[in-house]
């Protein structure tokens, strides 16, 4: 019969997935169904199979491969139907020869020696194709041919290899003893067969479904289709399983090695390499529990209902949720029922783990994805890794709900649950997309989209389907649209309520996903329940915890340069200043995060872009934090302008000061162009336009964490100075009422509210309002903050009556300033920090860098804004140049202050002059 029951673990598709836990049973049986004939009599020449109830065991494997390429309507239970009649044949008409209950592997052995040279011969005689190996009786293959199997050196050998893999899968999976075969094991096999006959004709015609070939296109396959198919493949699992599982025989243990010899019987590699067993390993520890190394036989049936599962998801993921690459309204809900059952069989292994799959197994996971070579190309281990914490105690449960430091230990049912109401939440956003476009063409008016959500909102529905309407209700009711250019650039002008015709449903799929990220993000992070609803929250704290939190991941995306200690603190500032909904107050609100993330992306995009463009040109054979080439700088300061006119049209604020800056004209002409524009006063209409390389200047000082250096320009700096101008477009088009280029006067005192909070921090103290409006025009109108000393706060004082000689407004130059001013500030107080370090710790930190205390050597990591990667050549640095170093220290004819700054400026001139740290330290 050959090895035709691997042929119907095939034909099931779970011969990649599982084919080892029911191939075994019934190739034992089959060994020899054709000869073996006559009770305890002798074979001695070969027989021909005549009868009929056993012909057509010989074209199952073409049966099986024509099934599987689906160029018929092929019945697979027709197979199961012969299989079954060539066991009961065997067992009706054979016994063993020391045993009537059963056979031994010797006596297999024997007759498979005799059975394969019968098959040799009569292959020979009526032109009949030898089987080349298991591969091939798995894959039909019919090539002409008699293979090793049949003859040659060696072949004998192969043949005992494969009784005894045979036996010990036996006793693995039916129980019993791995040197015989009894007749009760063998009805227990055509049970199984008997069993799966119904399910396996619920698979009529869908063979090239099931194989999912890689190069198979994908076809059009009906959800009721998918929800039979599932049907009859659990029903098969359910029948295998219930021989597996019975508990009145003893199973054998198998480890991951013999598993992975057997595979290799079968040609199948995938555990060939050690790296790839240790991730077998761990997965079966993650999905099961149990022994790494074992797997024991009453493990199987568990193994196979997870397998089982995976590949219905698979199915359904790959021919009913998403067609021609988008996702329908049946798609979505056949999503939501795949997440919620893929829930459940995560259930059944965390209640095998006690209630909680630990971060360690997990972790374990993740590292042998890693050396398997399998993880997603760019991300790492370490990475993912350091985020497990953040992202199970916190998006996945929730910073205000009780257990969060319990929860950040592992799995649990209720990162599940959260898991499932996001997925549904996500699909509900998808819902609304479809409902709100259903009505029109492809494009949509703002008007009628509102008035549809509104009515949509009203609805009931589950927790996740409210959060979800109540969302978009308040991104399409106040502020600026979402919506994207041609070129997937976000378009920043505020135009009337009418206008706005031309909304596209692929603008509503990217603000949902962008939509249930943010969601997940402020509500794991809100520490408070009342901040954290279906319109959640954060504070500066919270948003600074964020981002420390998932650094490492973003990092490993590209997004996220992990020298920077206070991301969080800057996008607080941004979100709260910058946006069409920016309030300024004391949080980070859902619509103002949902808005600055598509900034942000839409200015990722752009600074990729230019970074391509110029990377030709100017490129240096050094390398930055993400990997690429770092821009030098002169060449960067002549042809960035010009990459920024070709990459960011929509822009159009940022290129009108472009083409103002490339055509400014001398002195006196300058004025009067400037003059009709001022509402009052004179002087500040005096100062120039400003040039290219000035607006560079700012926008270098605005955004590099070093300020305007000549140290060449990275693409993480790129990636600040992108937002940055789509920060400074977004303002214009909040405030710039008029559309005339510059804020004047009316819409400059517009801001103020929104920058009120930073200028307190600015004042570091109480003020008043009159000093607080006084410190914001003297940003506006010097592009620097006033000094926090007693002449500074005189000077403020005069300011306060001199300030009504100027014309307060400002053009893009003057907000990049401001924002440069505050950058400045950033600096200057991360200097006074260090120098307050040095003065109070200079001892401590010398003794700690000649012993290379780590406690020490984190202090002035985080002092200098470096990476943890850094600690290594930090130590290495400061221990060579210690004794320069602290001599600064030392001198006595210099106060503490000066020898504090001096000391802090070469430190910092030491880490410059490494050719690696400078990737991994931001020294300010």
């Amino acid at each position: 019969m050959k090895v035709a029951m691997f042929a119907l673990a095939h034909t099931t598709n779970l011969v990649r997935k599982g084919s080892v836990v029911v191939a075994p049973l019934v190739l034992t049986s089959l060994i020899g169904c054709n000869h073996f004939f006559g009770n305890d009599k002798k074979v001695t020449d070969p027989l021909v199979m005549k009868d009929q109830s056993l012909s057509c065991v010989r074209t199952v494997g073409d049966r099986v491969s024509t099934y599987l390429k689906g160029s018929d309507d092929s019945d697979p239970a027709d197979v199961a139907d012969c299989l079954s009649r060539a066991l009961k044949k065997f067992a009706a008409d054979t016994r063993g020869r020391t045993s009537a209950t059963g056979w031994t592997r010797s006596e297999l052995a024997t007759f498979f020696e005799t059975y394969f040279k019968a098959e040799a011969a009569q292959a020979r005689s009526v032109g009949f194709s030898g089987i080349v190996n298991l591969t091939d009786a798995l894959t039909g293959s019919s090539r002409d041919r008699v293979m090793p199997f049949d003859e040659g050196l060696g072949a004998q050998d192969k043949r005992r290899a494969i009784i005894d893999e045979v036996f010990r899968w036996k006793a693995v999976l039916l129980g019993g003893s791995e040197q015989t075969l009894t007749r009760n094991e063998l009805e227990r096999a055509q049970a199984i067969l008997d069993g799966a006959r119904e399910p396996l004709s619920g698979l009529k015609g869908v063979g090239d479904v099931l194989s999912m070939r890689r190069d198979q296109k994908v076809k059009a396959v009906s959800i009721a289709d998918l929800a039979k198919i599932a049907t009859s493949i659990r029903q098969i699992v359910r029948v295998i399983n219930h021989e597996l599982g019975r508990t009145d025989v003893v199973h054998s243990s198998m480890t991951i090695q013999s598993l992975a010899l057997a595979l290799e019987q079968t040609k199948f590699n995938f555990l060939e390499t050690k790296e790839r067993r240790e991730l077998a390993e761990n997965v079966k520890v993650l999905l099961v529990g149990g022994e790494a190394q074992v797997v024991s036989g009453r493990e199987w049936t568990e193994i196979l209902t997870q397998l089982s599962e995976i590949l219905v998801a698979t199915l359904r993921l790959k021919f009913g949720v998403f067609q021609n690459e988008r996702l329908t309204l049946d798609g979505s809900d056949l999503l939501n029922i795949t997440v919620a059952e893929g829930a459940q069989s995560l259930m059944r292994s965390i209640a095998r783990h006690g209630g909680q799959i630990g971060i360690s197994t997990i972790s374990a996971v993740v590292v042998s994805l890693e050396k398997a070579n399998l993880l997603p190309m760019g991300f790492h281990a370490v990475s993912i890794n350091q985020t497990l914490g953040a992202v199970l105690g916190k998006l996945l449960s929730g910073a205000a709900l009780p257990g969060a430091a319990e929860n950040a230990l592992g799995l649990s049912a209720v990162h599940l649950k959260r898991i499932t109401e996001f997925v549904e939440d996500w699909n509900e956003g998808q819902h609304i997309t479809a409902k709100l476009f259903a009505a029109g063409g492809a494009r949509e008016s703002l008007r009628r989209l509102r008035l549809e959500m509104a009515r949509l909102a009203s609805e009931p529905g589950s927790t996740a389907r409210i959060r979800a309407r109540r969302q978009m209700l308040e991104l399409l009711s106040t502020g600026r649209p979402i919506v994207f250019s041609d070129a997937d650039r976000v378009r920043l002008d505020i135009r009337p309520e009418t206008d706005y015709s031309e909304l596209q449903a692929a603008d509503f799929d990217a603000l949902n996903v962008i939509r249930v990220l943010v969601s997940m993000a402020l509500s794991g992070y809100a520490k408070e329940p009342s901040r954290a609803g279906n319109l959640p929250r954060v504070t500066e704290d919270e948003a600074q915890e964020i981002f420390l939190g998932l650094k490492a991941i973003g990092h490993d995306m590209g997004i996220v340069d992990v020298r920077s200690l206070t991301a969080g603190i800057r996008t607080f500032m941004e979100t709260n200043l910058f946006l069409s909904v920016s309030d300024g107050d004391r949080f980070i609100s859902f619509h103002e995060t949902v808005e600055w993330l598509h900034l942000v992306r839409s200015a990722g995009k752009v600074a990729d872009l230019i970074h391509g463009d110029l990377v030709s040109h100017c490129g240096t054979t050094e390398l930055d934090v993400f990997g690429k080439k770092k821009l030098q700088v002169d060449c960067f300061r002549e042809r960035a302008w010009s990459s920024i006119e070709k990459q960011a049209p929509h822009l159009t604020v940022v290129q009108n000061g472009i083409k103002a800056s490339r055509e400014q004209k001398p002195g006196f002409l300058n004025w009067v162009q400037r003059l009709p524009k001022a509402r009052k006063g004179l002087l500040r209409s005096l100062t120039p336009l400003p040039d290219l390389k000035g607006l560079m200047t700012t926008l270098e000082r605005a955004s590099r964490p070093i300020g305007d250096v000549d140290l060449p320009i990275e693409s993480s700096e790129l990636r600040v100075m992108m937002p940055i101008l789509h920060y400074v477009e977004s303002l214009f088009a909040r405030f710039d009422v008029d559309r005339s280029g510059l804020l004047e006067e009316q819409e400059v005192w517009g801001i103020f509210p929104l920058a009120r909070p930073f200028i307190q921090k600015i004042a570091g103290e109480e003020v008043g309002e009159t000093y607080e409006r006084a410190i914001f025009s003297w940003l506006i109108i010097k592009g620097y903050p006033p000094e926090n000393t007693i002449s500074g706060k005189a000077a403020l004082t005069a300011w306060i009556a001199a300030q009504h000689f100027y014309a307060i407004d400002a053009d893009i130059e003057d907000v990049l300033r401001v924002l440069a001013s505050f950058q400045k500030a950033s600096r200057e107080q991360k200097n006074k920090t260090a120098i307050e370090r040095v003065m109070a710790d200079s001892e401590m930190w010398e003794a700690g860098i000649r012993l290379g205390d780590p406690t020490t050597i984190a202090s002035i990591r985080d002092t200098f804004q470096c990476a943890q990667d850094a600690d290594v050549g930090l130590k290495s640095i400061l221990q060579l140049r210690r004794s320069d170093l602290f001599a600064v220290m030392r001198t006595p004819d210099k106060d503490v202050d000066e020898r504090a700054k001096e000391f802090v400026a070469k430190l910092k001139s030491i880490l410059y002059g490494d050719q690696e740290l400078p990737r991994y330290c931001q020294m300010f």
